[in-house]
Order: structure tokens, then sequence, then C-alpha cells
């Protein structure tokens, strides 16, 4: 039950050793002086041994507690590891905290906000990112020892990780789609200029060879003209694409 308790009953285990078995019996009267030295090792063996006692008792209370909390570190790391959007980690560490601490408690978010709080005096825990404050998670200030608000802000800085994680999930898996859609574009890019590039050579040489039989005709000079920019324009892509590709 406590130091406190420890020594009252450590007193008052020396009191009744005294009344019942020294004599004179059934009296708190001491005849023989030497009982005193034997009063007083009885009362500090007896004071050491409880407070040693009420010592282990708190350290198997605190194992105890740090267990469970350990327990629900590993549950909530899981949670955020399986949620795939903001508002299921959110609600993860809601539901962490609540269990673990027995308290209510929100996240705020500049363009949102999950779980409620009761009004009254309540402390701010921030999200951290890599570079800036993501939000901030609101929770009652019920006396709370130190190591809970070391274990709510350890609980709060995994909830930060893993929407840094997500957020570079997302944008690694944005870059991958920019990057298909590039390469298809190039494909797609040099797949119609070589198919261009047959009809147009045809076209080119049918002109040149009109224009043998008829000369300074100024409609297939023009067809010759126009064949032969577009011939240019095509190589011109062609290279292009080799460039963006690295050839």
């Amino acid at each position: 039950f406590g130091r406190r308790p420890a020594l009252l009953y450590s007193f008052l285990s020396v009191s009744e050793f005294n009344y019942f078995f020294t004599a004179t019996y059934f009296t708190f009267r001491v005849d023989n002086p030497s009982w005193w030295l034997t009063f007083a090792v009885m009362f500090f063996a007896s004071l050491v041994i409880s407070t040693l006692a009420a010592r282990l008792r708190e350290q198997m209370l605190l194992a105890t507690r740090r267990e469970h909390e350990t327990l629900m570190l590993y549950g909530l790391m899981k949670e955020l590891t399986v949620g795939e959007t903001r508002e299921a980690m959110s609600l993860a560490l809601i539901e962490a905290i609540r269990n673990a601490f027995n308290v209510n408690d929100s996240v705020q978010y500049p363009d949102a906000s999950y779980g409620t709080v009761s009004t009254g005096p309540f402390i701010q825990l921030p999200i951290k990112g890599m570079e800036k404050t993501l939000g901030s998670v609101s929770i009652p200030n019920t006396g709370l020892l130190s190591d809970q608000k070391i274990m709510m802000e350890t609980f709060v800085g995994q909830l930060g990780s893993a929407l840094l994680r997500a957020e570079t999930a997302q944008a690694a898996q944005q870059s991958k789609i920019v990057a298909e859609k590039e390469k298809v574009r190039s494909v797609l890019l040099s797949s119609v200029s070589h198919d261009l590039r047959s009809p147009l050579a045809a076209i080119s040489g049918a002109a040149e060879t009109l224009l043998k039989s008829f000369r300074d005709n100024p409609l297939l000079e023009s067809i010759r003209q126009e064949a032969a920019r577009v011939t240019k324009i095509i190589s011109n892509l062609l290279d292009t694409t080799r460039i963006e590709g690295g050839h």
C-alpha cells in the first residue's frame, strides 16, 4: 500500500511484539533496556523489507504499463503501415491514444480535423514532417505523467513518419506515372514518324519523277518542296526523341 503505511505497520508490529511477547506481558512497559536494541533492529528490518516490497510493486506496475504501451505502439505502427489515407492513419492514432491512456483526442490539419476533445485545458503535440509541421494533436491535460507525455509524443511522431512515408510513396508513384507517360509518348512519336517517312519518300520520289517530264510545273514543285519540308520536320522529331531517350 505504499511507504507511509509501511512505516505505520512497522511501528505497530514492534509495539505488538512488545505487548504480547516481552515481560511484563500485555503492557507496553519495557523492563529490560536491552529490548530497545531488539525493537530498533526489528523496526528497521521491517521498514527496509516493506520499503523494498513497495518499490518492487511500483516497478512491477511500471513494467506492466510499459508493456501495455509497447503493445499499443506496435499495434499503432502496424495500423499506420496498413493505412493508405491520412484519415485512416489519424483515426488509428486516435484509437491508440484512447486505448493506451483512456483520453479522447483529436487530430487537426490545416484543411481537416478528426476526432473530438472535451472542453477545458489541453495540450497540443505537433505532427512534424520533413521541413514543416503537418498538423497537431490535441489531448486533454488531465494530470498526465511525464513518461505518459513522452509516450504520446512517440505516438504522434509515428503518425508524422507514416504521413511522410505516404507522401514520399505518392510522389514516387506520380513520378513513375509521368515517366511511363513520357515513354509512351516517345514511342508513339517515334512510331508515327517512322510510319510517315515511307509515304513521304514515295510522294517526293513521284514528284521528282513527274518534274522530269513536266518541267516548270508549279504544282509538282510545290508538292516536292512541302514533302521535303515535312520530311525534315519528322527527322527533327526523331532526333528530339533520341536526345530525350539518351541516345
